[in-house]
């Protein structure tokens, strides 16, 4: 019979002791985690992902991108302009004639600038922006707006 004990914050369970139907249960340790141990869904020194190209070629067969403003110097995804962290595309205007790709740099306090700058592109120029974002509808910024679509 397997004892029940509660396991104060920060303890080690050891089940060193317990006994399961007269037996010994196999000796290991369940150590909780530390929190800056825990990784979240979206963690990198940089905050920068790339789009997986099967996801974008499939968006750009639908929307026809002419700008990704959140490019590396290479231009992975082929579009016919863009801005990379160099040009600063939050200062920069998008109409170049057609619809814009924005997967932003993820992070506190930076999303919800990527997507005020593609309101406001939208409502000065009428563009198509699709963004790339994490699916945090507890966030000021995804209240913020009223988009045409969201997919999740």
């Amino acid at each position: 019979m397997v004892n029940n004990q509660s396991i104060p914050k920060g303890q080690t369970l050891s089940l060193d002791s317990f006994m399961l139907q007269d037996k010994p249960i196999q000796s290991y340790q369940v150590r909780p985690k530390k929190s800056h141990q825990l990784k979240p869904l979206f963690s990198s020194q940089s905050g920068e992902y790339v789009t997986p190209i099967k996801l974008y070629d499939k968006l750009d067969n639908e929307f026809h991108f002419v700008l990704d403003p959140c490019t590396t110097e290479d231009n992975p995804l082929r579009c016919p302009h863009y801005y990379t962290k160099k040009d600063d595309s939050l200062k920069r205007d998008w109409d170049f004639g057609g619809a814009v790709y924005v997967n932003p740099p993820y992070g506190r306090n930076i999303i919800d600038k990527w997507v005020k700058k593609a309101v406001e592109q939208h409502q000065k120029y009428g563009i198509t922006v699709v963004m790339l974002l994490p699916a945090r509808t507890d966030t000021r910024w995804f209240h913020g707006v009223r988009p045409d679509y969201i997919r999740f």
